[in-house]
């Protein structure tokens, strides 16, 4: 069974590597042309969301808001969520737009609190960045430090970025000490895929880096934007 997206992007050697449209939003969770955990009854998850404030993602600021809202509304109940922003430096207080929020484990009032949840994503407003540059590491650093404080829930890890780190991408002497739980998976949406021999080498390296920390992640969990919502309504499917 042939579980890639749709579009695919062919490289050099004649290679076909996939990716899906979501946005600047990495997500670990799981499925079909996707890495990671969607869940189970007896365990909710934890998604912690993380969103890019960069300038070059300053005109994708609702539609990525949109996308987490989204999210938001189809974490079931008992989900968590913890919203992180991505800027010039990372793992920062002022970098938890949305402190962690866990939804009523009953299934009615848990679509109450995701509804505010989803209203209250939807009324940030973007930072600006004091450098020219974009620590997407130190996010990631964030996004585990959650992740590691629930194991009662399935994490998963969702960025909204091009997870094009400046000035210079991380090497795995950066990535020391980064730790995820059993079963951390990671999805990237609102990817720029342009240049594909740059591009390649992203991928390759966030594959490295957060495979040797733990967590599941591979070329398919990279997503460009326009097919965001689809593969959002795939990662996470309406349950009610």
């Amino acid at each position: 069974m042939n579980c890639y997206p749709r579009r695919r992007i062919a490289g050099r050697q004649g290679v076909l590597f996939s990716f899906v449209a979501l946005g600047a939003a990495i997500v670990i969770v799981g499925g079909c042309g996707l890495v990671g955990n969607t869940g189970s009854a007896e365990r909710p998850r934890f998604v912690a969301v993380l969103i890019d404030e960069t300038e070059s993602f300053a005109k994708d600021w609702d539609a990525m808001l949109r996308a987490v809202g989204l999210v938001a509304n189809r974490l079931g109940p008992g989900g968590g969520m913890v919203v992180i922003g991505i800027d010039d430096e990372g793992f920062q207080p002022d970098d938890v737009r949305i402190d962690v929020r866990f939804l009523d484990p009953s299934p009615l009032k848990s679509r109450i609190d995701a509804r505010r949840l989803a209203q209250e994503i939807g009324a940030l407003k973007r930072r600006t960045p004091k450098r020219p540059l974009t620590d997407v590491l130190g996010a990631i650093r964030h996004a585990a430090y959650f992740v590691n404080r629930y194991p009662h829930v399935d994490p998963v890890i969702v960025a909204f970025s091009d997870m094009r780190q400046t000035p210079r991408m991380p090497t795995a002497a950066d990535a020391s000490g980064l730790s995820f739980p059993v079963g951390t998976t990671v999805n990237c949406y609102f990817v720029d895929a342009t240049g594909w021999q740059d591009w390649r080498k992203t991928v390759q390296n966030w594959q490295e880096l957060l495979t040797n920390a733990g967590a599941s992640i591979s070329a398919e969990s990279f997503h460009q934007k326009a097919e965001t919502t689809v593969e959002l309504n795939r990662l996470f499917p309406r349950t009610y």
